[in-house]
C-alpha cells in the first residue's frame, strides 16, 4: 500500500490552520464572554471614585402606584400594606386587600400586583385572587415569588409560591419547615430572609445565627453553609441573569460580596470599608451602587477597577430605595411611593421665581441645597418694580404669573387675597398626605379674608412654649418674680441644675417675663437698668447659659428632672395639640404653661409676613411640587413657612363664613368629623395678643370632640400674655447684644448694665 506523503502533509496543514482557527475564535470570544459576566471573576476596585456625571435630574413623578384601580362591581377593597421591588427594567408593588362583598361581613384577601415598566413608561395592574397575606415579594428574571402567611388559621408560618400568569400561585413550600429539617435540628436556624433565584431555580433563605439554607422548588434540602460568629449576612442585589449576589459584614472594617456556585460560596470581594447600600447591574456589564448613608450613585467596573460617580443626590429621599436602569441608560429611583427620574440627556429646567414680599433666607438656602442634590434644576428671581404702590405692584406680579414669566412667588399677608380674587394660584394641598391634613387641624392656624371668607391653611412657626411645675410661678410670671424664686432656691441650697431644657440663651427667659414697665417707662422716656434686680438677671445668666444646653436626651428624662424641681423651665417645641397631648399624658396636672419665649414680631404669638405661592400656569409643577416636598420634610420647624393650598375644599372644606365689616354678624362652620364646632369671638382690646387677629379683631380656635385638645388651657393662657410693643424691638437688640458679648468676655454684670443703661437712655430720647 502507497503512502502518499504530500497529501498527509497537505492534510496535517489544513488541520493545523483549522485548529488555529478554532482557537482563535475561542480565544476572541472568550474575553467578551468573560468581560460581561459579573461573575466570571474576583472584582478588582481602584482608589477613591473620580466625579463623571453623566446622569442628570431630570424628572420627579411623584406617587408611582394607583391604589384606587379596582376590578369589577359590587365588591370594595381595603388596602393592608405595600410591598416593593424591582428587577430589570420594572418596578413592582404588591398590595394586600381585604375584598368585602355587598351587605356580608365575610371578606377574602386579594393581592393586587402592580408593575411599571421604565421603558414603556406604562403601568399595569393584575390580580391574586387567593386567601393569603402577602408579607414581600421578589422577582427574579420576570417570575414574581410572593411569601406569605396563611391567611384560613391566622398561623405565622411563612410560604413562598411562584405567581402564575393566571393570577394563580403555584403549589407553596414551608420555608420554616425545611430549614428545621434533620441536617439542622442540631443548630435550630430561625429563618430571617428567602430569596427566590431563577437562574438555578432555588431558594436560598439567610438564618439569624448565619445559617444561609439552599433548598429547591419543593421544599427539599440541597445544601446550608454554617454561619460565623459575628457576621451579618444578606441579600444584596440581582445580575441581570437572575443569580444573588449577598453581602456579609464582620466586626471591624472588612465586607465580602459573595454568590453560589451551586453549593459552594464564591467570593467577589472582599475588604474594607465598602459599605453598599443598593447595586444594581446595568446594561454594560458594570454595577451601579449608592453607599449606606450617601447620595453619590458610583458606577463601577468590576473588572478594571474603575470607579465614576455617575450622579448626586439628597441621600435622605433616597435610602432603601429601589433602583432599575431602562435599555435607553436612564436611572430610575423608588423610594417612598415616590419616583425619580435621572437621564443621559441634559434637560436644563429652570423655575422662575418672584419676590413680591421679603423672601425668607431660609427658602432661599432651601433652594441652593435643592440645586446642588438636583443637577438639571435652577432657581431663577425675576424681579419686580419696586416703584408705585401696593396694589399696582401686586397687579404687575400677577400679571407675570397670568403670562407664564412666574412659577413662585413671595407674598405678604395683605397681598395674598388680591392673587386669590385674580384666581392665578395654583392648589398645592397634592403635597399634604391625608395624615398630614388631618394633623393640621390639630394645630392653631393662620387664616386670610377674601370677600368675607377665612381661608384655612397651615401655617408653621416656633411657636414654643415653657412648660413649668403647676404652683411655681404666677402666670405670667415676671422677670422679678423669676430673679427672687432663683435667690431663694440658692439660699434653701436648692440651686436648679438648669433654667430651661431647650432654650440656648437663660436671657430669653427673663425677656419672655419682662414688664415693660418694669425696667423703662415709655412716656417718661427714662430706664432703670442699674437696679439690683436687674444685675442680679445679668448674673443668673451668667450662671445658667451653659447649663441649659445640657439637657437629658428624652422629653420623658426631662419631665422627670421637672418634676424633681431640677429644672424651672421645659421648652416643648411648637404649639400644635400632638405635642401639648404628649406633655399631659405624662405630666398630668403636675405642669402647666409658664411663660413663652417670644421671638415674633410686636410680641404676638404669629407674626405672619411671608407665604409662597405656585402659579396655575407653571410648566414646572413636578420640579415644584417635589422641591415643595423637601422643604417640607426636612424644614419643619422656625425654618419652614406657609405653602397654601387655596382650594378651599381641600383640606375638608374648613371656611368661616362672615363680613369684614360686621364681625359680631353670626358665622357659619364647616368642620371635618372628630372636631366640635370652632370657637371663635371678638377681642374687646384690640392691642390685646392671641394666637391670630384678623383684621376685623375675631380670632378663633379649634378643638376635638373628646376634650383632649386642652383649648381652654391655651386660651386662657393667650389671654394673660402682656402685649410687647413693636417699638420695644430696639431696646431687646440692644439687651441681647451686650449680653451675648458679656457671656463671651466674661464682662463684669454692673459693667453691663450701665452700657446698657446709657444705650437705651440715647434710644429713648428719640422714641415717640
Amino acid at each position: 500500500m502507497r503512502i502518499n506523503l504530500k497529501s498527509i502533509i497537505t492534510c496535517l496543514i489544513l488541520a493545523v490552520i483549522i485548529l488555529f482557527l478554532i482557537f482563535c475564535e475561542r480565544s476572541e470570544a472568550a474575553p467578551k464572554e468573560e468581560e460581561n459576566n459579573l461573575l466570571s471573576g474576583k472584582w478588582k476596585i481602584s482608589g477613591e471614585p473620580i466625579k463623571n456625571i453623566s446622569l442628570y435630574y431630570s424628572n420627579y413623578v411623584g406617587s408611582l402606584f394607583n391604589d384606587s384601580y379596582t376590578p369589577g362591581v359590587n365588591v370594595s377593597f381595603r388596602d393592608e400594606d405595600g410591598l416593593h421591588t424591582a428587577f430589570g427594567s420594572k418596578f413592582y408593588y404588591i398590595s394586600n386587600l381585604s375584598l368585602v362583598q355587598d351587605n356580608s361581613y365575610a371578606f377574602t384577601f386579594v393581592q393586587r400586583i402592580q408593575t411599571y415598566d421604565c421603558n414603556t413608561n406604562e403601568l399595569t395592574t393584575n390580580f391574586c385572587i387567593e386567601d393569603i397575606v402577602a408579607d414581600s415579594l421578589n422577582v427574579s428574571n420576570g417570575k414574581e415569588v410572593l411569601f406569605y402567611r396563611q391567611a384560613s388559621d391566622g398561623l405565622t408560618k411563612n410560604y413562598a409560591s411562584i405567581l402564575l400568569e393566571d393570577g394563580k400561585l403555584l403549589k407553596g413550600i414551608d420555608t420554616e419547615a425545611y430549614i428545621q429539617s434533620d441536617m439542622l435540628a442540631g443548630r435550630k436556624p430561625q429563618r430571617e430572609m428567602t430569596v427566590y433565584e431563577e437562574a438555578t431555580d432555588r431558594f436560598i433563605s439567610v438564618c439569624t445565627g448565619g445559617e444561609i439554607v439552599l433548598t429547591n422548588r419543593l421544599g427539599h434540602l440541597l445544601s446550608f453553609t454554617l454561619g460565623k460568629k459575628g457576621v451579618t449576612q444578606k441579600p444584596l442585589f440581582q445580575t441581570r441573569s437572575g443569580v444573588w449576589i449577598f453581602k456579609a459584614i464582620y466586626s471591624g472594617n472588612e465586607v465580602e460580596y459573595f454568590y453560589f456556585d451551586d453549593y459552594k460560596p464564591i467570593t467577589l470581594y472582599a475588604g474594607p470599608n465598602l459599605y453598599i447600600g443598593n447595586a444594581i447591574e446595568d446594561n454594560d456589564g458594570n454595577i451601579i451602587y449608592r453607599k449606606i448613608g450617601e447620595g453619590d450613585f458610583i458606577r463601577w467596573n468590576v473588572k478594571t477597577g474603575e470607579r465614576e460617580i455617575i450622579c448626586s443626590f439628597e441621600p435622605r429621599l433616597v435610602r432603601d430605595a429601589d433602583m432599575v436602569i431602562n435599555d435607553s441608560g436612564d436611572l430610575y429611583v423608588y423610594t417612598d411611593n415616590d419616583l425619580r427620574i435621572f437621564s443621559k440627556e441634559v434637560k436644563t429646567r429652570t423655575i422662575y421665581v418672584q419676590q413680591f414680599a421679603n423672601r425668607d433666607h431660609n427658602i432661599e438656602r432651601a433652594m441652593k441645597e435643592y440645586e446642588q442634590t438636583h443637577p438639571g434644576v435652577t432657581f431663577e428671581y425675576v424681579k419686580i418694580n419696586s416703584e408705585g404702590e401696593r396694589e399696582e405692584r401686586a397687579q404687575k406680579s400677577i400679571n407675570s404669573m397670568k403670562a407664564g414669566a412666574v412659577d413662585i412667588a413671595f407674598l405678604d399677608n395683605e397681598t395674598f387675597s388680591d392673587y386669590v380674587k385674580a384666581d392665578c394660584i395654583r392648589d398645592i394641598s397634592d403635597i399634604y398626605t391625608e395624615v398630614d391634613k388631618e394633623n393640621m387641624f390639630d394645630s392653631f392656624r393662620d387664616a386670610s379674608t377674601v370677600d368675607g371668607k377665612m381661608l384655612r391653611y397651615p401655617s408653621f412657626y416656633n411657636r414654643d412654649l415653657l412648660i413649668a411645675k403647676s404652683g411655681v410661678l404666677s402666670k405670667p410670671y415676671s422677670a422679678t418674680e423669676l430673679v427672687n424664686l432663683l435667690d431663694k432656691k440658692e439660699a434653701a441650697g436648692h440651686p436648679y441644675e438648669a433654667l430651661c431644657y431647650g432654650c440656648e440663651d437663660p436671657f430669653e427667659i427673663f425677656l419672655a417675663g419682662m414688664d415693660v414697665s418694669e425696667f423703662f417707662d415709655y412716656k417718661k422716656g427714662c430706664c432703670n437698668f442699674t437696679t439690683d434686680n436687674f444685675v442680679k438677671i445679668l448674673k443668673q445668666c451668667k450662671k445658667y447659659y451653659y447649663a441649659s444646653n445640657n439637657a437629658p436626651l428624652t422629653e420623658k428624662e426631662q419631665y422627670n428632672k421637672l418634676l424633681q424641681d431640677k429644672v424651672l423651665f421645659v421648652n416643648i417645641g411648637s404649639v400644635d395639640l400632638s405635642q401639648f397631648d404628649s406633655m399631659k399624658s405624662i405630666l398630668g396636672e403636675n405642669a402647666e404653661i409658664a411663660g413663652y419665649p417670644t421671638k415674633a414680631q410686636s410680641g404676638n404669638i404669629t407674626a405672619y409676613n411671608k407665604s409662597l405661592v405656585v402659579s396655575k400656569t407653571t410648566k414646572n409643577y413636578d420640579i415644584i411640587s417635589d422641591f415643595l416636598k423637601y422643604v417640607y420634610k426636612y424644614y419643619w420647624g422656625p425654618t419652614i413657612y406657609n405653602f397654601i393650598p387655596t382650594d378651599k375644599v381641600s383640606f375638608d372644606g374648613i371656611v368661616m363664613e362672615g363680613n369684614d365689616e360686621h364681625p359680631t354678624d353670626e358665622r357659619a362652620y364647616q368642620i371635618p368629623d372628630g372636631y366640635e364646632l370652632i370657637t371663635s369671638y371678638e377681642l374687646k382690646t384690640p392691642m390685646r395678643p392671641v394666637i391670630y387677629v384678623m383684621p376685623n379683631g375675631v380670632m378663633d380656635l379649634a378643638q376635638k370632640e373628646d376634650g383632649t385638645s386642652y383649648v381652654d388651657e391655651y386660651k386662657n393662657y393667650y389671654e394673660t400674655l402682656r402685649l410687647v410693643d413693636p417699638r420695644f424691638e430696639p431696646i431687646k437688640k440692644i439687651l441681647r447684644d451686650e449680653i451675648e458679648s458679656m457671656y463671651k468676655n466674661n464682662t463684669d454684670e454692673k459693667e453691663v448694665a450701665k452700657k446698657i443703661q446709657r444705650q437705651v437712655s440715647e434710644y429713648l430720647k428719640t422714641f415717640e
